[in-house]
């Protein structure tokens, strides 16, 4: 269960009016907003917030809920979800109130301001086609079983006025409860009441009412927080992904010296998809089946979003038979998010820091806080030795590197895509910076490790600078890139203008010869037959992993597979390469694991060759020369 501080019955009243008069005394120098809800209280998938304003009565207010909030980079216009939006004085008297836009509420004569009521829409039950909320940044609400409330979708604020302070006082049902990385306070079983140091601090922390199903454990100096719903199964999934992500948990506690937060939060909500998971299934697999789940249950579609001191995720559960393929991606998703911490939640400029939720202006140091994320995310699993050398560069690093070539730097650099993000002809791009992103920051990474001759790497640069800059001391938006390379050499400048600031082709080889890596565009080589896609199968993905099965044999198929045998889809980098991605020789006896009628197996085979293109080829030097090699274990965290 989440921590709680408890109030004993006796004083609940005497707490609850000397809260009303720190919340409510007119002559108090700083206003609250403050906000109340009764989650008892839901009709039609609509929750009523009133909100006593009094404080901040003058002669025009403009009520504000965002049409963009950070991490999203997306246009989500949280205002068309809001309904039967009215204004009062202190005697229940209707005030003027006109909507301007999407996302405002103009109070022209607001001098006698006192309350404001509306209700809002859970978004989870929009037709995706037509409103674009993506479920992590939404709301859902479900009388007596679960609210998840992203505050930004809910509430809002006043113009000019952000920056002050907001309590939400919460009625409740008594089994349900609340899981937030925002500082509650229990007053009964049936009533929360929850602080922000302002509408910033609101907007950053998502909440979910749900019967309690929570974890917690230590990351470093961090106390680490998981709350989990499933909507149909009772068991706990707060154990299920405890377990998932506690490895890479303690690899980032290994990773970083320490964690610029006491506290987190990972909620995460669970949505029953074992229908769509029978259709994946099913030997009469029919696209119009899938289609026809869509239409009736919406799009299965799952993700995260990241904030300074919580994760809120929302993932389908397509079946237990796919549930260590679900977990694979919720601790991928887990690692990505949470490194986040670093970089843009502390590490950030003056766009993020004063975020304007109406009107934003967007960083183009996206290569820094989704790019250099994604890298660390990828980083950090070799060196807590969670995956291998070979695994990070020649599977994970390379998809990245071929999907990333993808990005048109001759029409746009990598910093002009992120300041104009939010324009379509750019939007399109977005993508990138999970891939070209975390190539950029990989190579960055090594860049810097070769000009300060192994003294420094990309995490000891980004760690100095948190000394200079945290959440509340954000850096400047033009003149960051220059502090970045004082940190390290002059001559870093080249990359930035070449690579992020400019058009320039990236020369992988160049690069990659620094720590050893060999790096081919494109070569024609006799290697080995790929054992799936280039044998006479046809096979179709299971669920969301890696995992294939075998659907028909043809003639001339040369592994043994038999029909409906299930294999991993990377037993070409896993069995016909050595450690450092070279082949092994042809006719070499190898002995590839098969899923057969529920039972594991080898089949053995003979390596054959072919005569093939191979683009985006990377090897491991076995013969590096001692400054490659001292490079490439400084990079990767190898000790001698």
């Amino acid at each position: 269960m989440p921590k709680y501080r408890i109030i004993s019955s006796s004083n609940k009243s005497l707490i609850l009016i000397i809260l009303f008069l720190i919340n409510y005394s007119p002559g108090q120098s700083r206003p609250i907003y403050h906000y109340t809800i009764d989650l008892n209280n839901v009709h039609h998938d609509r929750i009523e917030v009133t909100l006593n304003c009094q404080d901040f009565a003058g002669d025009q207010l403009v009520y504000h809920l965002p049409k963009v909030v950070p991490g999203t980079y997306e246009v989500s216009d949280f205002g068309r979800f809001i309904h039967k939006f009215q204004v009062f004085d202190k005697d229940g008297n209707k005030l003027r109130c006109k909507k301007d836009g999407k996302n405002s509420f103009v109070i022209s004569d607001a001098t006698a301001l006192c309350t404001i009521k509306y209700t809002v829409s859970d978004t989870w039950d929009m037709p995706f086609g037509l409103i674009r909320i993506f479920p992590m940044e939404g709301t859902g609400f479900d009388k007596g079983s679960y609210f998840v409330i992203n505050p930004f979708a809910v509430f809002g604020y006043f113009e000019g006025r952000a920056g002050y302070p907001v309590d939400i006082h919460f009625s409740k049902p008594a089994d349900l409860y609340g899981v937030s990385a925002l500082p509650q306070t229990m007053i009964s079983n049936e009533q929360v009441l929850f602080h922000a140091d302002s509408y910033h601090h609101l907007a950053d922390c998502p909440i979910m009412f749900a019967a309690p199903d929570t974890v917690r454990f230590n990351v470093r100096n961090t106390d680490v927080l998981i709350g989990a719903y499933h909507n149909t199964k009772s068991n706990s999934y707060a154990e299920i992904v405890h377990k998932s992500i506690n490895p890479s948990m303690e690899a980032i506690g290994v990773f970083l010296d320490s964690l610029p937060a006491d506290n987190y939060a990972f909620i995460y909500y669970f949505k029953d998809a074992e229908k769509l998971g029978e259709i994946i299934q099913s030997n009469h697999f029919k696209i119009l089946r899938v289609i026809g789940y869509i239409l009736k249950n919406g799009v299965p579609i799952g993700g995260a979003l990241e904030h300074n001191n919580s994760t809120f995720g929302y993932s389908i559960d397509v079946g237990d038979e796919f549930l260590d393929q679900t977990m694979e991606i919720i601790a991928s998703m887990s690692v990505h998010e949470f490194f986040h911490i670093i970089t843009p939640l502390n590490l950030h400029s003056q766009y993020i820091d004063n975020f304007n939720y109406i009107d934003p202006k967007m960083s183009k140091h996206l290569w820094l806080y989704e790019g250099v994320t994604e890298y660390f995310s990828q980083l950090v699993m070799v060196r807590g030795n969670l995956i291998s050398p070979k695994e990070f560069l020649i599977k994970n690093m390379r998809r990245k590197i071929i999907r990333g070539e993808k990005f048109p730097n001759e029409k746009m650099s990598f910093t002009e895509m992120s300041s104009h993000v939010l324009e379509k002809k750019y939007k399109r791009q977005y993508m990138q910076v999970y891939q070209r992103g975390a190539v950029l920051a990989m190579l960055l990474d090594i860049e810097i490790i070769r000009l300060s001759n192994g003294q420094k790497t990309l995490l000891d640069v980004i760690n100095e600078l948190l000394t200079k800059y945290n959440k509340h001391h954000p850096f400047d938006e033009d003149t960051f890139i220059d502090e970045f390379i004082d940190c390290v050499h002059p001559d870093l400048k080249n990359f930035f203008d070449r690579y992020i600031n400019g058009h320039d082709d990236i020369p992988y080889p160049e690069l990659f010869n620094t720590v050893g890596v060999e790096y081919y565009q494109s070569i024609e080589e006799n290697r080995p037959l790929y054992p799936i896609r280039e044998n006479n199968v046809k096979y179709s993905r299971m669920g969301m992993g890696d995992k294939i099965v075998i659907k028909k044999i043809k003639k001339g198929e040369f592994i043994g597979f038999q029909k409906d045998d299930i294999v991993d889809r990377n037993i070409y980098y896993d069995y016909f390469q050595d450690e450092n991605a070279y082949y092994f020789p042809e006719d070499t006896l190898i002995n590839i694991p098969v899923e057969r009628d529920g039972k594991e197996i080898t089949i053995p085979v003979k390596i054959k060759y072919v005569e093939k293109t191979t683009d985006a080829k990377i090897l491991i030097k076995k013969d590096m020369t001692p400054d490659q090699e001292y490079f490439y274990k400084v990079w990767l965290g190898i000790k001698n």
